[in-house]
């Protein structure tokens, strides 16, 4: 598309009913200096062409309507929209108030809004200091299995937003639904193609007058798309995930998280700095475990069977969409079940190869940490294609090393939650025999983690988070991808060989520091999947999505 049609069509779309004839040109996306042109701001933030060359909509879409880069003075639209939601909340909110003395005030006015120069925060005017969401519009699109984001809808209607959620699935549609009848918003059916679905969220954007995206996980593909869209938009973007630190405590943080978080832009010295400052404070401590496991499975299992059902029935008119994870809920469940009648020989395996190992006078070991071949910090942030080739690739480090505390045996531990598709005690037989180590090598199908931990002189990972539990002990950790924890002083930095024959123990300040700044910034208590635990995190997650800055840097600031 030309850029004069382009500007032609956002002129349009500036014009539109409740833009006024006075409303500003379209702004540059958010990051540019004021008053520069949207070819100028785009061409700056490498997302226009050279002189001369058609100017696109954002992302490469192509055919069909533009997507319109919209005004940062909302307050029309933007006030029309709260003040149908509030209309629309007003009966189930008052069941959960209780009665009320007189009739619902009017929602407050909405401030114009101003740039704030800050990537991620557009607009957020003066909200971390008033507590409320007023003039705000939240987009939110798929979240953890069960009700957390029908929960934090709820909350964030109560302090005055605009909520609506895109659902891809019945399963997404059912996880809207809460007990006793409390409405969270509006639901958006999405039963296109994927292909389609760039230019229908920027058409939403639009007509919602979205100020706020909502995401759990960065890298699926539909959230991978609306994480691009919503940042050259200028939209703030939040996303969720499970926590950095196990098992009770989930995170928050805007724009990416995992290998995309913003903490990978603070160096730890000014981590140590900013936690010196703050004096002393308890330690968050790390528990071995996986917190509510029951829960999380049973929401889990709950939201595969919606999809599994409705995809197979035709009058539900849910597409069969390509899942996010390498492996479909049905097959998931399948290797679940037999990973559960095998359970029994798999314990009586783990505490046979455990005995020696965590004897008394045993001289420790070298334990590699495995993940789920479905994780997404594994697929979206190294470059291993499955955890069966993470396992070729230790057992052939570990074989190179030559003298020191190279002859203490490896040993793999699975991940709790491994179904045993892979075969990964195959791939590490077949490995250690064809490396020559063969006697040296364990795989450990399950088992508690502290005492492997307890009795090992080394740990190694692509980028689990229970490498932090390693860190914490003292432990000398090898990551071979990208994370939160990936940072100088906390992982080793040494070649392969030479961290297996003599590994080199992480920073202990640093290790301090880092974890202590996670807990007062991007950690929150709580979990998603019990009702306990949703209560305590959603209250102060909500302060942290409706404060002008991401958690990182309001802990800088303290």
């Amino acid at each position: 598309m030309e850029g004069s049609e382009l500007r032609r069509r956002m002129d349009a779309a500036a014009a539109e009913p409740g833009a006024g004839a006075g409303a500003p040109s379209p702004a540059p996306p958010h990051g540019a200096p004021p008053g520069m042109g949207v070819r100028d701001a785009l061409r700056r933030l490498g997302r226009a062409p050279r002189t001369g060359a058609p100017l696109r909509t954002p992302s490469g879409l192509a055919g069909g309507e533009p997507i319109a880069i919209m005004p940062l003075d909302r307050a029309a639209p933007r006030a029309a929209a709260h003040a149908a939601s509030a209309a629309r909340a007003a009966a189930p909110e008052a069941r959960l108030r209780g009665p009320a003395s007189g009739p619902p005030p009017p929602p407050p006015p909405t401030p114009p809004r101003a740039a704030t120069g800050r990537r991620g925060a557009p607009g957020a005017g003066d909200a971390e200091h008033r507590g409320d969401a007023s003039g705000r519009s939240f987009l939110l699109l798929q979240g953890p299995h069960g009700p957390f984001l029908a929960e934090l809808a709820l909350a964030l209607r109560a302090r005055g937003a605009d909520v609506a959620r895109i659902a891809f699935n019945a399963g997404d549609a059912a996880c809207w639904r809460l007990q006793g009848g409390a409405d969270p918003g509006p639901l958006l059916r999405f039963d296109a193609p994927f292909a389609e679905f760039e230019l229908r969220l920027g058409r939403w954007i639009r007509e919602r007058a979205a100020t706020d995206l909502v995401l759990y996980g960065d890298t699926r593909p539909f959230h991978a798309v609306a994480r691009r869209l919503g940042r050259a938009l200028g939209l703030r973007v939040h996303c969720f995930e499970e926590g950095y630190i196990r098992p009770r405590w989930i995170t928050y943080e805007r724009d990416g998280v995992n290998g995309n978080s913003n903490i990978l832009k603070v160096p730890v010295e000014e981590m140590i700095r900013a936690v010196r400052a703050a004096g002393p404070a308890p330690e968050a401590l790390f528990e071995d475990g996986w917190g509510a496991a029951r829960a999380h499975a049973l929401h889990g299992v709950r939201y595969h069977a919606r999809v599994r059902l409705a995809a197979a029935a035709p009058w539900t008119r849910w597409p069969r969409q390509a899942p996010h994870m390498p492996l479909t809920g049905w097959c998931e469940a399948r290797a679940y079940l037999r990973r559960g009648l095998t359970w029994p020989l798999m314990a009586h395996r783990a505490r046979r190869a455990l005995a020696p190992l965590l004897a008394p006078d045993a001289p420790g070991h070298h334990l590699a940490l495995l993940q789920l071949g479905a994780d997404s910090s594994l697929r979206a942030h190294s470059r291993f294609p499955d955890v069966a080739a993470v396992v070729e690739r230790i057992v052939a480090d570990y074989a190179a090393a030559e003298g020191g505390l190279s002859g203490l045996p490896l040993v793999f531990k699975a991940h709790p939650f491994e179904t045993g598709r892979e075969r990964l005690a195959r791939a590490a037989a077949r490995a250690a025999r064809r490396h020559g180590v063969a006697g040296r090598v364990v795989f450990v199908e399950r088992g508690p983690l502290g005492p492997m931990l307890d009795k090992a002189v080394s740990a190694v990972t692509v980028n689990s988070t229970a490498a932090q539990a390693a860190l914490l002990r003292g432990l000398p950790v090898r990551a071979m991808g990208e994370a939160v924890f990936v940072r100088p002083g906390l992982v080793s930095t040494q070649p392969p060989a030479a961290f297996f024959a003599a590994p080199l123990a992480p920073d202990m300040e640093a290790v301090r520091a880092f974890r202590r700044f996670l807990v007062a910034s991007s950690q929150f208590e709580g979990d998603f999947y019990t009702p306990e635990g949703r209560a305590r995190a959603i209250g102060p997650v909500i302060e942290a999505m409706l404060a002008r800055r991401d958690p990182y840097a309001r802990a800088l600031a303290r």
